[in-house]
């Protein structure tokens, strides 16, 4: 399941990184929000086609190469010669499709918040590329290489001269998307393919809420209004989204439910306890419930960049009192040097009852 095991390790020491590190500051709320908004991607015009082609290294390949290869082996360039025998899949880009990847690399970056520094942040520590860019000149070699592993979202470069502009949280999605829609399958396919609701409710309890919610979210992907989700559905959404007011529970940075106001699931609060209550969730609806109070005046903007603007004012003030609402939803238990704790109420098993008892309301 999502979240029930025998037991959650919420604080791995009693002495916190702050006291441990000397001179580490922790960040405030404010500042973990607002790196946390610089860090999603925004598109902007600001390069034209000409300048993007200008940038190194696309102003020095005659051709650019998308390739995939076996993990175990690395990118197959060896002193700018390309084996390939061990390329499974090459395409060779036409103006059109570099003006796209392009456009993805130099259009697509940070998003930018006023007076506001983002804080480093860190990375997978797996990786095992199966994807790459080649640069290839006029004498066929491959000068310059992007190799990428789209599994763990990293990168290496052949070069520090190359340009690939600015990496933020979506943009390994973008790069696999365009991957795959230029006909490379090999190391982009889907992690989660969408199933039907009949093959969902052949799996094991732990993997059918995942798979519900990825369905969902594909569908929404699509353009679609959440309207145009059935009734039950909206509910499974609605639901769904409230896991993360439990992605607070290790005590530092912000609360879950700082999370959920940060996003999107933050504009359907009234959707989502009412779907809480619908499923019998009372705790996880009582904790949502009374952290309105936080808000000024009790009303919470339903406009998704109304409500960053008063989260941010807010947030160094409501965080610890989301905190200690959090508190309620976990029994906790000490032990030498270590807190763990487990969830009073199992979300998992609360959807998994709603979405088998309404299965038949469930229509692909």
């Amino acid at each position: 399941m999502r979240y029930i095991f025998l037991f959650i390790l919420c604080f791995i020491y009693t002495i916190t990184l702050a006291q441990r590190v000397k001179g580490f500051i922790e960040p405030s709320p404010k500042q973990i929000i607002e790196s946390k908004i610089i860090d999603e991607c925004s598109f902007t015009n600001k390069y034209s086609t000409a300048q993007r082609l200008s940038f190194y290294p696309f102003n020095k390949a005659k051709n650019v190469i998308l390739i995939s290869f076996k993990e175990d082996q690395g990118i197959p360039v060896k002193k700018q010669v390309v084996d390939e025998k061990q390329v499974l899949e090459q395409i060779t880009l036409t103006q059109e499709s570099k003006d796209s990847l392009t456009s993805i690399l130099y259009n697509v970056g940070f998003t930018p918040v006023k007076r506001a520094t983002q804080l480093p942040s860190g990375e997978a520590s797996c990786y095992e590329p199966r994807n790459g860019i080649l640069f290839v000149n006029e004498a066929s070699k491959a000068f310059e290489y992007i190799e990428i592993c789209f599994a763990c979202e990293r990168k290496t470069k052949s070069s520090d001269r190359i340009n690939d502009g600015q990496y933020c949280s979506t943009k390994y999605d973008l790069l696999r998307r365009f991957f795959l829609n230029n006909g490379i399958k090999y190391g982009t396919g889907e992690r989660d393919p969408v199933k039907s609701y009949n093959d969902i409710f052949k799996l094991d309890t732990s993997f059918v809420m995942d798979a519900i919610k990825n369905k969902i979210e594909r569908r929404l992907e699509g353009g679609k209004d959440i309207n145009t989700l059935s009734k039950t559905e909206q509910i499974l959404f609605f639901a769904i989204n409230s896991y993360k007011i439990y992605s607070g529970f290790s005590g530092q940075g912000l609360s879950g439910l700082a999370e959920f106001y940060l996003d999107n699931s933050g504009s359907f609060y009234q959707k989502t306890l009412a779907a809480l209550q619908t499923i019998s969730a009372y705790r996880t609806y009582n904790v949502l419930n009374a952290s309105k109070i936080q808000w000024p005046k009790g009303k919470i903007p339903e406009k998704l960049a109304t409500r960053r603007t008063e989260l941010i004012k807010m947030i160094n003030v409501a965080n610890p009192q989301w905190k200690l609402l959090e508190k309620g939803l976990f029994d906790y238990h000490d032990v030498v040097g270590a807190q763990y704790c487990i969830p009073k109420e199992d979300l998992d098993v609360l959807i998994y009852n709603f979405a088998a008892l309404h299965r038949s309301e469930l229509i692909d």
